[in-house]
């Protein structure tokens, strides 16, 4: 299903294949973060129908982005450069700020996450680590609004799904947020684990 106010999609590792259409009409489409390091394959131009993949970034591991230059489809991306660092908070407005609102980001045994949307919303949480391995996700959080009394932040306690603490480094946080208006609010940011 296109999504036409999107503008970033992070694609983890452990996708290996893009299918037919996977962002056709994605038309806001500004940015794709790849965390593989061998391209993968697309089965067509299709994948990216009427996105102009000509006017959007492609961020990758610095490792692969030879690889990127010459791989079909993703060659034709505008941009190609390395994955990089990220604001706490990425999005912003005329006159709010609105995105990922870290606490303790550097932390010995917690991380307190807030999703802050311009309208109510419900969102979800996915932390990746430096390989773009899924380690903790939390679904249907309840988002603060612009203006209105913060929620409870949710709590990382640094363990992966196996309840395992994770190793110190840097992981990226990724929030989709879907306001009560039906709009997609994307943020992401990186946090530093450090015991």
């Amino acid at each position: 299903m296109a999504v036409a106010g999107l503008t970033e999609v992070v694609i983890p590792n452990s996708v290996t294949n893009i299918g037919i259409r996977a962002f056709a009409g994605c038309t806001g489409l500004t940015e794709v973060i790849n965390y593989a390091t061998t391209p993968q394959q697309i089965e067509s131009l299709y994948a990216f129908f009427n996105v102009n993949i000509s006017d959007v970034t492609l961020r990758v591991p610095p490792e692969a982005i030879e690889a990127y230059q010459t791989a079909p489809v993703w060659r034709d991306f505008g941009r190609i450069a390395e994955i990089d660092g990220e604001t706490s908070i990425r999005h912003r407005d005329n006159t709010n700020r609105h995105g990922i609102l870290l606490e303790n980001a550097i932390v010995s045994d917690v991380a307190k996450i807030t999703i802050i949307t311009p309208e109510p919303a419900t969102a979800n949480i996915t932390i990746l680590d430096n390989l773009g391995n899924t380690v903790f996700t939390k679904t249907t959080v309840g988002a603060t609004a612009l203006g209105r009394p913060q929620q409870t932040p949710i709590v990382w306690n640094l363990t992966n799904q196996s309840g395992r603490f994770v190793a110190n480094g840097t992981y990226l946080i990724i929030a989709e947020a879907t306001g009560i208006s039906g709009k997609i609010y994307r943020y992401s940011t990186k946090l530093g684990v450090k015991r």
